[in-house]
């Protein structure tokens, strides 16, 4: 407790702009302070003597603590390698990151006491848990950007920003190249979604892992031909736009390519919507139920609003950076399917967890998780050229 303290504390004075602007000799220490006690706060002791049956919410929130004290241990490790070579904005986006992990336990109860208000009548605290452990990794990161944002919006304008692409390869071929790859693959995951998959009773790993009444409540969602086929066209729409905009970002902005894509968006938001709506709230029965579905609606809208109103505002930059975020949520349901398989494949959720429905959790917040954390990377080591409304 002491420790949580401290750290939240002194993490907010480290992305307190103006402390840290006005004092930065007492920010070097608050970070020395900041870094032992994280370090402190990651009980892996505890975790390597307790297991999955022994830790509340089981395998779930086991696999989860883990990730998280990875997570902090990294992040600590590569701020402090970026400080050491004066490269802030990287030790600004891994500390972010770092700090986002830590927040982790303030926000899962703030969900224990907001959420009731909406859903108590209909679920008992244990299938609350459900919808809180699929929520809170994706909140937290979200709260990493946010701060990122802000305190990269708290420099001096004329801060000459990091330039070097996560691979030491050119950008300028690799990039593109990797980006239309990836929109093709999406592209063919949806329609191999719709034609081949189109219910968790095809896919044998699927049928392995998942509990029978999780499999009969998804084959009753996904009954409705027209929401899959509306659905799986609204998301081609959006990647077949998104490539305009990586390839030809100028005509996509003359063309006004961003009002057709937040039209498709929103397509795709109703129907994720009306999905989470037909799988009900998390229950013994459905595991998460359709909070997966809520949730890439809710980021769908965000990233398309965000994208539409900085193009009004012609912030070029942070319209990138807007549908960066954008493909990754788009991406996200098209990739449950390799994250069951992979979950499948190693073994990940021990048996005795299967009929409880953990595997499925596993699966939908790796295929929501994996695609937002490659999108925030991208942002932390991606360049601000300058500060100027001149489209990037």
């Amino acid at each position: 407790m002491m420790l949580g303290s401290v750290l939240m504390v002194f993490g907010i004075l480290q992305f307190w702009p103006s402390f840290r602007k006005k004092h930065p000799k007492a920010h070097r220490m608050i970070g020395g302070v900041y870094i032992v006690a994280a370090l402190l706060s990651m009980s892996m002791y505890h975790l390597i003597h307790t297991g999955a049956d022994q830790t509340y919410g089981e395998f779930t929130f086991f696999f989860g603590l883990w990730m998280l004290a990875i997570g902090v241990v990294l992040s600590i490790a590569l701020a402090t390698y970026y400080i050491k070579k004066r490269e802030i904005l990287r030790h600004m986006g891994w500390q972010a990151l770092g700090f986002g992990f830590l927040l982790t336990a303030p926000v899962q109860r703030l969900n224990w006491i907001v959420l009731p208000y909406f859903f108590a009548p209909y679920t008992t605290f244990n299938e609350m848990n459900y919808l809180v452990n699929v929520c809170l990794l994706i909140e937290v990161l979200l709260v990493s950007y946010l701060l990122f944002h802000i305190n990269r919006d708290a420099l001096h304008p004329r801060t000459k920003y990091a330039t070097l692409p996560l691979m030491s390869v050119h950008p300028s071929r690799v990039v593109p190249t990797m980006m239309t790859g990836l929109l093709v693959l999406c592209g063919v995951g949806c329609i191999a979604w719709s034609a081949v998959w189109p219910s968790f009773a095809q896919h044998a790993a699927a049928m392995r892992i998942f509990p029978a009444t999780l499999i009969q409540a998804d084959q009753a969602v996904y009954a409705n031909h027209l929401l899959n086929l509306t659905y799986v066209g609204s998301v081609l729409v959006i990647l077949t736009l998104l490539g305009a905009w990586h390839r030809q970002r100028a005509l996509f902005v003359a063309k006004h390519g961003i009002y057709v894509m937040f039209a498709a968006c929103l397509v795709s938001v109703a129907v994720l919507w009306q999905w989470a709506l037909m799988f009900g709230m998390p229950s013994h029965q459905t595991s998460a139920g359709g909070t997966f579905f809520a949730m890439a609606g809710a980021l769908t809208l965000l990233f398309a609003l965000l994208a539409v109103w900085n193009h009004r505002k012609q912030q070029y930059f942070l319209l990138n950076e807007n549908l960066r975020f954008l493909l990754a949520v788009v991406i996200a349901p098209t990739l449950v399917y390799p994250a069951i398989y992979l979950v499948n494949t190693i073994q990940l959720v021990p048996e005795r967890f299967w009929l409880l429905g953990h595997a499925y959790q596993i699966s939908v917040i790796a295929a929501a998780l994996t695609p937002l954390v490659l999108a925030y990377l991208y942002t932390v080591y991606n360049a601000i050229p300058s500060r100027t409304n001149a489209a990037a």
